[in-house]
């Protein structure tokens, strides 16, 4: 998902929320960041380890809960909850 939405580039955030009273064209956007359990992921070999030595020990089973995350921006935020997000519409008349 981190990866599809660093290809989202056709949405400026000016043209997402027009009449904001903070300057749009200001916020920064920074990278995303995975967490598993409040514990930071920073790459796909440090993930594979703490599933390999962390998640397959005694205190852990098939259905054990998993905590993720992923940090993003506003931007993104609102474009995967509001722009393309597909609503259902029902016409009462």
């Amino acid at each position: 998902m981190s990866d599809e939405l660093r290809d989202i580039e056709d949405h400026r955030m000016v043209d997402i929320i027009s009449n904001s009273i903070q300057d749009m064209n200001e916020l920064p956007e920074h990278g995303h960041i995975l967490l598993i359990d409040d514990k930071e992921i920073h790459d796909e070999n440090e993930l594979n380890d703490v599933i390999k030595n962390f998640y397959n020990g005694e205190l852990f089973q098939e259905n054990t809960k998993i905590h993720l995350k992923l940090k993003i921006n506003l931007r993104e935020y609102i474009i995967i909850s509001n722009v393309l997000y597909p609503s259902i519409l029902k016409v009462v008349d």
